[in-house]
Formats: structure tokens, sequence, C-alpha cells
């Protein structure tokens, strides 16, 4: 219990210094008609890292689990579902990393400081439906950079004001919010 405490105070410590991320937002970046890429927007205190989930990175995730499955004795179903569920989340993973470790996961990762994005669109939804009582969240993310272009991701993430109100301290009128 005193090492659980001894951890979220280190975490915490390191959050206030900017060492560890505010936020990781899992998203799609459409690279052709048929080909996606999915990526993890991970929230700094002074840059945004742009992190590829690449297939090299999940085939050594893969691999670590199978060993990790071996060595608890997990069978077939249960090693398969924690293959699955594992890397499901996988991006929440860099809530704990620095940049630097982020920066280390793929040789694609890249950060961008603050200062280099011209606008940063972010839009929200949420749609229910009748028929079946399902509720759909998602939305896109319009990141422009200064003298680069724009790049477009999709993201299943509904509006919170508590995420509004982060990525407003660190853009400031640079971030363009909407829900729908």
């Amino acid at each position: 219990m005193q090492a659980q405490q001894q951890a979220a105070a280190q975490a915490q410590s390191r959050r206030a210094s900017g060492e560890t991320p505010y936020w990781v937002l899992r998203c799609t970046r459409q690279d052709s008609f048929f080909k996606a890429t999915e990526m993890a927007l991970v929230f700094f205190s002074d840059q945004l890292v742009v992190a590829t989930l690449s297939n090299e990175l999940h085939k050594r995730f893969i691999a670590q689990k199978d060993i990790e499955n071996k060595a608890t004795g997990r069978g077939f179903i249960r090693g398969g579902w924690n293959k699955v569920a594992g890397w499901m989340i996988y991006h929440q993973s860099y809530m704990r990393a620095t940049v630097e470790e982020v920066l280390a996961d793929d040789p694609n990762n890249l950060a961008v400081p603050y200062r280099a994005i011209q606008e940063l669109r972010f839009e929200a939804f949420r749609q229910e439906s009748d028929d079946d009582g399902t509720t759909t969240y998602g939305g896109k993310l319009h990141l422009t950079l200064v003298g680069q272009g724009k790049v477009k991701y999709t993201h299943r993430q509904e509006h919170e004001g508590r995420i509004q109100n982060l990525l407003f301290s660190l853009l400031g009128p640079r971030l363009v919010y909407k829900k729908r």
C-alpha cells in the first residue's frame, strides 16, 4: 500500500514538473482510401507528441504478451483476450511515460512544441440511436502547423468540459473547439 502511495506521489510530482502527459487521445489518420494509421496524441505541458501505433509496435507488444502469457500459464482463450484487450488500451500506457519514452517507442513518433501549432480544431459529437438505444461518440481533430499544412484525424472521444478546459489551457486562442 505504501509503495502505491509513493508511486502516486512520484507521478504527481512528475506531472507537476511537466514530465508526464496531461491527456492521451487515440485517433486515426487516414493515409489513403484503403489505408489508415492508428495514432496517439500525447499532450504534455509544453508540447504535443504524435505517436504512431505501428504494425511493428503491435508485433513487439504481442510478442511481449506471449511471453507474459506463457509465464503466467494463461491458456489460448485467456491469453488471446489479454493480447486484444491490452492493445486496445495500449495508448493509455503513455500516461505514465516521459516525452523521451514516448519518442523512443517508435521511430516515426515526433514532438511538436505548442508554439509550432497554428490551430488545433477539435470537434466532438455524441449520437444516440432511437432504434436500439446505443450511443456513438466521435469526432475530428485537425492539426495545422505553422508553415507545414494540416493533418486530419478522427477519434472516438465525446465532449468533456475538462478536456476542453485542458486543451484551452495548453493552446489558448489557437484552439477551436466544437461540440455537436
